[in-house]
């Protein structure tokens, strides 16, 4: 893809795709020997040239191509890599929508190895794979007519495949393709930057817009650079129109706004979040904007994005947190951490992304870069939604949670040995939500351990107590545990992305799990079973969504969210309540906390809401490590530590940097990381 260039634009256009398949016309055409000449000619949809080079109009509806002095032909073979290897040809604009030329192959090129057309000429390429090619273009766009976007180049390109070769009509080495179609690959959208916000500060620059959307796109993919504009994937999804000459936005009307275009990319997009970026702030609006189909077919989409109506962050502050929290990600020797926090009036998400781990030689890469649409896998974070799921059917008639769960679901006692059975028949929702089962915490196979006894004040972590639970609720409505969860909350909230189950979009989209930095325990647990107890699949941003729907009571009548947050017992040295899943920590300063913690091999991570501030805060790592990390980040937001984090791993080595050792070595030996089986 591509670039843009004077002030403000990116643009970066494609046209359709068309399969190659070599072995077809290599079949046909045999391999030449020597150097032979070829005419060629080509019909298109461009229309006439007109004189002062390319350029293209904006009609109302979609942009106009109106001209182009000559076309490329890119000849290469399967070895070809880039263009210094292959051949090239051009073909002239013979002023009525045709390009025409006669060239000569090289020793050792055939028909079959005609790659590409492309407009216009004068320009390097690149070869993906044996039959795709692919032309980068700078475009220039000077921004004196909102209108009209003057340059001299734009990306079109086709490859030539087996079948227009084959309807070409051929005499001798003279092949005509008429009616070849270079149509527009993507749609522009224009952005008109205005209005003033409340937290403002006079004369503010602007410096960048991106775009946060669930289209993915290739880690390495990059636009060019030009004098004044880059567009890039920084972050997998996040298309970044960066401006090296800011502008000052404070006060512009719609009517006077800044207006630039980016480039979208074809097959639909879906965009999540748009982020303006200046010297002062950082503005966020939270969006559901979909263009799928044609219409992406060179269509000018305009987006007002009016200040007033985005969320702000003082980027100073915002800076201040994300480096925190990088440096605990680099002083544990975690990939990652992908983090959000709220409060009314301002939301702080991000990825903290240890490049010095992805570094280090033999660690697995991610399919795609980690922004804050990444999916984690969260582990014991799993289980809090269950409270939920139970209270809510409880309010509708079809549990009681004192009742025995084999009442609902005698299935369940078919896991369980002869002589545990009756124990097992003692088991309540009240006792699973508790957990005070008595049964371990990951026995999930027949026939499942009972050493413990089952009774309300006999507490024992246990996820297996939580899976039974959730199969018995699974039991009652008729159904699976993860669609039960997508009707109660995910689909009521927007958890779009979330899932006990593995997704098919999770291919691209989930983190891999770190193990050990050679590499060799990297995995996205796909293949894990569907599990109340850790099987979740989410980002913090959606888990957010949880926090503070859980917060504000959902949709429980008053008796039944004073049931389901209550304490119930003291765990912890008394320092920390259990209650319906949910652990109670009280602390000096803000009150009450509800959290729930989640480690489990590969996945690690915390979260909580405190209602005295109407607050959340939830974070995932994809790591393994032998350091509380979980602490720091804890405090760092909420002012103090607290209790149930402590013990759970060394505390942080001192800094690099002030030591001259510690995180960011690369060496594992240093921090002994675990290695869990």
């Amino acid at each position: 893809m591509k670039i843009l260039s004077k002030p403000l634009l990116t643009l970066a256009l494609s046209a359709a795709l068309f399969g190659c398949n070599k072995s077809e016309i290599s079949e046909r055409t045999g391999a030449a020997t020597e150097s032979k000449r070829i005419s060629l000619s080509v019909g298109t949809a461009v229309p006439p040239l007109e004189e002062g080079g390319t350029k293209v109009t904006f009609d109302g509806t979609s942009l106009v191509w109106e001209g182009a002095e000559s076309m490329d032909v890119l000849i290469g073979n399967s070895s070809t890599t880039a263009f210094s290897q292959g051949q090239s040809a051009v073909l002239s604009n013979d002023g009525e929508n045709r390009f025409v030329g006669e060239f000569a192959l090289d020793a050792g090129f055939s028909e079959s190895d005609i790659r590409a057309i492309a407009i216009p000429a004068g320009h390097q390429a690149w070869v993906r794979g044996a039959s795709e090619v692919r032309l980068p273009i700078a475009f220039e766009q000077t921004q004196k007519d909102a209108d009209v976007m003057n340059g001299e180049n734009f990306p079109l390109w086709a490859p030539i495949s087996s079948e227009i070769l084959a309807a070409a009509k051929k005499e001798g080495n003279n092949y005509r393709i008429d009616s070849l179609r270079l149509r527009w690959g993507c749609a522009i959208i224009r952005f008109n930057v205005y209005g003033e916000h409340s937290a403002m500060e006079a004369g503010e620059v602007l410096e960048s817009i991106s775009l946060i959307t669930d289209n993915y796109f290739s880690k390495t993919f990059s636009a060019g650079l030009s004098d004044n504009a880059l567009v890039r994937n920084d972050d997998a999804d996040q298309i970044i129109l960066r401006l090296q000459n800011g502008v000052t936005v404070n006060g512009r009307t719609s009517a006077n706004g800044i207006k630039m275009y980016m480039a979208i990319f074809p097959g639909g997009v879906k965009l999540h979040e748009v982020q303006v970026k200046t010297d002062k702030g950082i503005y966020t609006l939270k969006t559901s904007y979909e263009i799928t189909g044609e219409d992406l077919r060179g269509h000018v989409y305009q987006l007002g994005l009016n200040l007033s109506k985005f969320e702000r962050v003082d980027r100073s502050e915002f800076e201040y947190y994300y480096n925190a929290v990088l440096d605990v990600t680099k002083r544990s020797y975690l990939p990652s951490i992908q983090l959000t926090y709220t409060e009314p009036g301002k939301t702080i998400s991000f990825v903290a992304v240890n490049d010095e781990f992805y570094s280090t030689a033999g660690v697995t890469q991610e399919t795609m870069p980690l922004n804050i649409r990444s999916v984690y896998t969260i582990a014991s974070m799993s289980k809090p939604p269950l409270a939920y799921f139970t209270m809510k059917m409880k309010e509708e008639g079809l549990i009681d949670l004192m009742h025995p769960l084999y009442e609902y679901y005698p299935g369940f006692l078919s896991d369980f040995s002869a002589a545990n059975q009756e124990k097992a028949k003692l088991i309540t929702a009240k006792m699973a939500l508790l957990h005070t089962t008595g049964l371990g915490n990951e026995t999930y196979k027949a026939p499942i351990a009972y050493s413990g006894t089952p009774g309300y004040e006999n507490y024992s972590y246990s996820g297996c107590g939580v899976w039974i639970l959730s199969r018995t609720l699974a039991n009652i409505k008729g159904t699976t545990f993860p669609a039960l969860a997508k009707e109660y909350m995910f689909d009521k909230i927007g958890m779009d992305h979330t899932s006990y189950a593995w997704q098919d979009e999770y291919e691209l989209c989930h983190v891999y799990g770190h193990q050990e930095l050679a590499g060799a325990s990297a995995t996205k647990v796909k293949n894990w079973d569907p599990n109340v107890a850790h099987s979740l699949r989410t980002t913090t941003e959606e888990y957010t969504k949880n926090l503070k729907w859980i917060m504000s009571g959902a949709d429980l009548s008053q008796a039944g969210y004073d049931e389901m947050m209550a304490e119930y017992l003291n765990i912890n040295s008394n320092h920390t309540s259990q209650g319906y899943i949910w652990r109670v920590d009280t602390l000096s300063t803000v009150g009450p906390i509800y959290h729930h913690r989640g480690s489990k091999v590969l996945f690690h991570g915390w979260m909580c809401f405190v209602p005295s501030k109407q607050a959340t805060l939830a974070f995932f790592t994809n790591g393994t490590t032998s350091f509380n990390f979980n602490q720091p980040i804890a405090k760092l937001f909420l002012g103090e530590e607290v209790y149930a984090l402590k013990g759970h791993g060394q505390d942080l080595p001192t800094p690099k940097e002030e030591t001259g050792t510690g995180s960011g070595s690369g060496l594992a030996g240093e921090y002994g990381i675990i290695r869990e089986d």
